[in-house]
């Protein structure tokens, strides 16, 4: 591959776009949930709720919708109906093939920050004090986290099985992922489980970028361990079409 590694990248890039476009209703649900739950939440003030705890969560479970669960099942089905077998006879090394899905993601992830944020100004009065850098570091970071154990899943099991396991940890991480419930409020145990999986961590790192406040050094850490551990896993067990 050598020095036309960009040019392969940028053009893996560029199909991986076109072909979750094309997935109009997964887009359109990953897009419509945060801002269903932002709306319901945000104008009933059920459970108590601030508009600056809920915001953050919601950018959080944007990414986990994208960067995860879509791209967990999107992977799946490809794997399964031999799609990836063909890119697995090119010189396309893996690593390319998750890097140029992270990019992808990440520009559906930034509509939906934008999706988000511009209604919770607009209609709830959010007034963020927000933290550009901290907040490309969250997109980032969870992007690549998520992107990480999606590709994990995807490329080690089943097509029914990730969409299975997928949709039950979206479940998981919109319990214990302090998206909207705190973790405060959790039993001693689950908040262990909760600080230990990605989207606890990422969650503290959004709150800060919207607060401007200090993001907890414990949280950072968490997070790019999994940043960095998630898709070095993935490049090594994936294979291109289920056995």
């Amino acid at each position: 591959m050598g020095d036309r590694w960009p040019t392969a990248l940028w053009e893996q890039t560029r199909m991986e776009l076109l072909l979750t476009l094309r997935r109009g209703e997964a887009v359109l649900l990953t897009l419509v949930i945060p801002v269903g739950l932002l709306l319901f939440f945000g104008s009933t003030g059920l459970f108590d709720i601030t508009v600056e705890f809920l915001v953050p969560g919601l950018l959080t479970l944007s990414i986990i919708s994208s960067a995860f669960v879509s791209m967990a099942i999107a992977t799946g089905y490809e794997r399964k109906f031999l799609v990836l077998k063909r890119l697995g006879v090119t010189p396309l090394p893996r690593w390319i093939l998750i890097a140029a899905k992270s990019v992808s993601v990440a520009v559906i992830e930034v509509v939906q920050f934008v999706l988000v944020a511009g209604i919770a100004v607009l209609a709830l009065d959010w007034e963020p004090a927000f933290h550009v850098g901290w907040g490309a570091a969250g997109l980032a970071l969870g992007t690549s986290a998520f992107i990480g154990s999606a590709m994990l899943l995807a490329g080690t099991m089943r097509a029914e099985a990730t969409l299975a396991l997928s949709n039950g940890l979206y479940v998981v991480f919109l319990g214990l992922g302090d998206v909207i419930v705190p973790i405060a409020a959790l039993p001693a145990a689950l908040q262990t489980v909760a600080r230990i999986l990605p989207g606890a961590p990422l969650a503290a790192v959004m709150r800060g970028a919207a607060s401007g406040a200090e993001v907890g050094s414990a949280s950072v850490w968490s997070l790019v361990l999994w940043a960095i551990a998630a898709p070095l896993l993935a490049t090594r067990v994936f294979t291109w079409q289920e056995r």
